[in-house]
């Protein structure tokens, strides 16, 4: 019972990601056409600034590390590739303590309660499966009468979203590897 209260819990947060998603790209479809295109131009300028402060940081670091002596710069990538490592084990070690935290809570509760539970979350995951099927209806319907030039500005907006998106994530990624970087400088100086 207790891990299928975990799938059911793991379902029923894709089906909410996926009610999110149709939610979206219904106020998408009610869009003008020339929103969208407006829309769109702001965030491949959003882009286009995201890459170039990508490509900034990028030619920093290497700047940095070309006045590092090269042992000095191998000891430092050596250290942030320890300190990635370090990281990932830990997010995994947290990730164990929460499931850990789950399942004690759920084990204290007797079987006819986990029944409940599961019963519940089905229900639930029921409810949000009607009203995915009731959101694609209404997507398609919706999608019958966008031209495909729409249509495909749509696509080109949610594509520059995910794109913006991993951008940011490459930047925070970035910033923090040059901030790193510069601590184990400091400290391999220090030493």
């Amino acid at each position: 019972l207790i891990d299928d209260i975990k799938a059911a819990k793991a379902q029923l947060q894709q089906k909410e990601q996926d009610i999110n998603n149709l939610y979206e790209e219904r106020e998408l479809i009610a869009k003008p056409e020339e929103d969208l295109k407006e829309d769109l131009a702001e965030l491949e300028g959003v882009l286009r600034d995201k890459q170039a402060e990508a490509d900034e940081l990028k030619a920093a670091q290497a700047e940095e590390m070309k006045s590092v002596p090269k042992e000095k710069a191998k000891l430092v990538k050596e250290v942030m590739s320890a300190k990635k490592a370090v990281d990932s084990k830990q997010a995994e070690i947290d990730n164990l303590r929460k499931e850990l935290e789950e399942e004690r809570k759920l084990v204290g509760k007797s079987s006819e309660e986990l029944a409940d539970d599961l019963n519940a979350l089905k229900d639930q995951a029921d409810a949000k499966k009607d009203e995915i099927l009731s959101l694609i209806n209404e997507r398609n319907e919706a999608a019958k009468d966008v031209p495909k030039e729409k249509a495909d500005l749509i696509k080109q907006l949610r594509n520059a979203k995910n794109e913006l998106k991993s951008k940011e994530q490459e930047i925070d990624r970035l910033n923090e590897e040059m901030s790193e970087d510069r601590r184990a400088m400091r400290k391999n100086t220090a030493e």
